[in-house]
Parts: C-alpha cells; sequence; structure tokens
C-alpha cells in the first residue's frame, strides 16, 4: 500500500500552514499550550482525528477517491515534523536571535565589542529600522522593506534546517532494519495513529477507551467552566509543591516537588514500556534522595554538588555509546557492503542476520543514507 502519492503530500502542505499558524497562536501569542513540547503531539493528533473522521465520511459516497490508511499516515508524519519545525523549541526561538544581538546590545553587556563582530551578516539581521518593530510591534510587517531584508537571514537558517533533517533522515534510514528488526525496539507514541487509521475502527469500538476519554475529558471540561464561572469548585489536578511539608533539615532539601494528576501523562505513560516508566519516576525520587543526603552530610558546599547536570549527560552519553556497542556488528557489515562493497554475507557474525543488510525494500539504500549523512554532517560543520 503505497503512502507518500501525489494527494497525500499535496494535502499535508496545504495543512503544515494552517498548522504553524495554530501552534503560532498556542506557543506563543496565548502561551496558553505547548503541543511540541511532548512527543505524542496532540495537535497533529487531533488532525489526525479530523481527516480521518471526514475520510470515513467520504468513503460512504466515493469509496474509490477515499485516503488509503498508508497516505493518512503520510500526512500525520508530515504534520508532525513541521509541527517540530515550527514548534516551541523550533524556529519560535531561532527567528528572535536572527536580530538578538542588536536589539539587546548595551554598554553594560558589551555585546558590540565581545561577539557582534564576528557574527556572519548573511546570518544575521543588523537593521535597527527593520527589526525594531518586530519586538516592539506597532507596525505593519507585512510591507517589502521590512520582510525583504529577512530573506537572506532567514534562507541561510533554513539550509541549516535542511542539512539537520536530511542528517536524522540518513541515520534512521541506516538504523532502522537494526533497531526493529534485530532489536525489536519499540514505537509506543506510533500506536495510536495506526489504531485512529486502522480501516477496522476498532479502537472507536473499545468501550475502555472512552471510559478512559470520558474521564479525561470531563476533567478538562469541568475545570475550564470553573476557570469562567468562579463559583464552581474545581477538579484538582495541576501541581501541588509538597516541599511546603518538608521544613526540617536535611528533609527541606527536597526543593520543589510536585504532585499533580494530568490524564493526558497518565494515557501517554500507558503507550510506553513499563521499564521506562518505571525509570522515570525511580530516578526522580533517587535525585531527590541524593540532595537530601548531600544536606545531611555536608556536601552542599561543594559547587553544583551532587552534580545532577553531568549525571544527566552521563546517562545521555551511555545510552548513545550503548546504541552503538549493540549496533557494532550490523554497522560493521553496514559500512562494508555500502563503502567497500563487500557481500553482505558473514559480515555481521550470524547467518540470521545476513537478511538485515539487504536493502533492496528500504526507501534509501544504505549507500545513499551514508552519502546523505555525511553531506549533511559537513555541511553543518
Amino acid at each position: 500500500m503505497r503512502g507518500v502519492t501525489w494527494r497525500a503530500v499535496g494535502l499535508a502542505v496545504l495543512i503544515i500552514p494552517l498548522n504553524a499558524y495554530w501552534q503560532i497562536q498556542m506557543e506563543v501569542v496565548r502561551y496558553s499550550a505547548h503541543p511540541t513540547t511532548v512527543s505524542l503531539l496532540f495537535n497533529a493528533i487531533f488532525i489526525l482525528l479530523l481527516l480521518t473522521g471526514a475520510n470515513a465520511l467520504a468513503a460512504r459516497r466515493w469509496p474509490q477517491r477515499a485516503l488509503t490508511q498508508a497516505e493518512l499516515l503520510t500526512i500525520y508524519g508530515m504534520v508532525c515534523i513541521g509541527s517540530c519545525i515550527a514548534g516551541h523549541d523550533g524556529v519560535q526561538v531561532l527567528v528572535p536571535q536572527i536580530p538578538w544581538p542588536w536589539q539587546f546590545a548595551t554598554p553594560a553587556n558589551n555585546w558590540e565589542a565581545l561577539f557582534v563582530p564576528n557574527i556572519p551578516t548573511w546570518l544575521s539581521l543588523q537593521d535597527e529600522t527593520v527589526f525594531r518593530g518586530y519586538f516592539e510591534g506597532s507596525t505593519n510587517p507585512y510591507r517589502w522593506e521590512i520582510l525583504g531584508p529577512w530573506l537572506k537571514p532567514l534562507a541561510a537558517w533554513g539550509v541549516l534546517i535542511l542539512l539537520l533533517m536530511l542528517g536524522m533522515l540518513a541515520v534512521n534510514s541506516a538504523l532502522r532494519r537494526q533497531w526493529l528488526d534485530r532489536e525489536h525496539l519499540m514505537c509506543p507514541l506510533v500506536s495510536l495513529p495506526l489504531e485512529i487509521t486502522s480501516p477496522r475502527g476498532r479502537l472507536f469500538r473499545d468501550h475502555i477507551f472512552w471510559i478512559g476519554f470520558a474521564v479525561a475529558a470531563g476533567i478538562d471540561t469541568w475545570n475550564s467552566f470553573a476557570f469562567h464561572y468562579p463559583v464552581m469548585p474545581r477538579i484538582p489536578i495541576e501541581h501541588q509543591d509538597l516541599s511546603v511539608y518538608f521544613t526540617a533539615r536535611p528533609w527541606n532539601a527536597i526543593g520543589w516537588t510536585p504532585r499533580s494528576f494530568y490524564p493526558f501523562m497518565i494515557g501517554m505513560g500507558v503507550l510506553m514500556p513499563t521499564e521506562f516508566t518505571f525509570s522515570c519516576w525511580f530516578f526522580y525520587l533517587f535525585w531527590k534522595v541524593e540532595r537530601i543526603a548531600s544536606l545531611a552530610l555536608g556536601w552542599t558546599d561543594i559547587p553544583r554538588f551532587p552534580f545532577i547536570s553531568e549525571q544527566a549527560f552521563g546517562s545521555y552519553a551511555m545510552f548513545c555509546l550503548y546504541g552503538l556497542w549493540t549496533s557494532r556488528k550490523f554497522l560493521s557489515g553496514l559500512f562494508r557492503r555500502s563503502v567497500l562493497g563487500a557481500r553482505a554475507r558473514g559480515t555481521i557474525g550470524q547467518e540470521a542476520d545476513d537478511a538485515l543488510l539487504d536493502d533492496s525494500r528500504e526507501p534509501l539504500s544504505y549507500r545513499v543514507s551514508l552519502i546523505l549523512g555525511a553531506c549533511a554532517f559537513i555541511g553543518l560543520i
């Protein structure tokens, strides 16, 4: 079943700008919801629900013209990627940085002498008459004398974003079979879009699903009415700081410890492996124990102790190194096949694994993935 069709891509291209505008309204203008700060983007799920419902209605009248599940998932994937680029930690942060040094340079911070002269002109916007209205408002930005100077730096940074996307595409394409077919890694956040677009519609016939949806939607709806009508009592699901109950030493070193009840997080936790959800709360409590023990043992005079940021970095580094170690045989065979032109048989140690190096049914061959990844890496440097 082909998913990457002209109508799927065209529909996604039409949806992405509207979705980006919706994101800007939520995450910047109103600063109310932040869908791109969690992996399961609710804006993309909502759009997928609308498309699936509209497609089901259209299929009754024109069954031959209805979108297939693969096409719906293609649209969903493109909307997710577009959401990440336009999201809270994407261009929403990047665009203000382009004129930022010139807007906020003062004699006190001495930016003009420290690093401003070293910023390339083609990566920045230095005309104060152009970016002043961007920060202060009260001007019409949709004029050529305002938009024109932005094009050059935006194009340059757009190339950077494109190279990042191509690099990640190359890595995912090269390691897909290792991750899914050999290590059997779970992709829990993909299960919901698959169930939503399933032709059988099992999810929408599941009574437990509707009970969970009613509980979550009921709590949010009730609290929304309570916000507009304060006479209604709120259902307390927001975080409550438990540190106020620990005032004696060394327990007061526990710091900010929120207790909350968010239905959407409970739902995401159900989709995740139990090992992962266990590690989340276990190591959070372990961190709190470290803080309390540090104060009890008198080690708080050591700067940055107990080095929480360093521990987190070490965890990420070990994830990376462990992934490389477990993939070493596959990567060796991949490089031999792609660079040296050797046959796949016998290059990864086991006859049963030889089929993993067969890239005839992959979207990108391993050689193309390596070349694309190398070009992206060189371009980023």
